[in-house]
């Protein structure tokens, strides 16, 4: 009688535990499902961090342009320079 006991009181601690560790082995699931439920919708919310360095051509032909106005102005300026260099030493 007393190994029956015994033996029904081991069984009931097992069953107990097993049932406490299914439970533990839920609520980890439903977190970590919560979290990749919070992690999916940020990442659909939160602007993308890229950097885009590829330039329209459009852009590179504008600048390509400012640079020869620039260049012109100054082959201008240095004429011009030059002009006032020569009067200066009349």
């Amino acid at each position: 009688m007393l190994c029956t006991r015994l033996f029904l009181f081991s069984c009931a601690i097992n069953d107990s535990l097993i049932i406490i560790i299914i439970i533990i082995i839920i609520i980890i699931i439903i977190i970590i499902i919560i979290i990749i439920i919070i992690w999916y919708f940020l990442s659909l919310q939160s602007p993308t961090h890229r950097l885009d360095i590829l330039r329209p051509e459009d852009e590179d032909e504008n600048v390509v342009d400012r640079v020869n106005q620039y260049q012109k102005q100054l082959s201008g300026l240095k004429s011009e320079v030059g002009a006032l260099k020569t009067q200066v030493g009349k």
